[in-house]
């Protein structure tokens, strides 16, 4: 695995997209930080 890239924030954390992004940016080495929305 390659070294830290950087840090990248994705937005909707738990939705079908952004958990595919999530995973993508982990396997190429970034550093992520995701918002979410608290449960009504």
């Amino acid at each position: 695995m390659e070294g830290n890239r950087g840090t990248v924030c994705v937005t909707g954390g738990t939705g079908f997209i952004a958990s595919w992004l999530i995973m993508r940016l982990l396997e190429h080495g970034y550093s992520v930080r995701t918002t979410v929305r608290p449960d009504p």
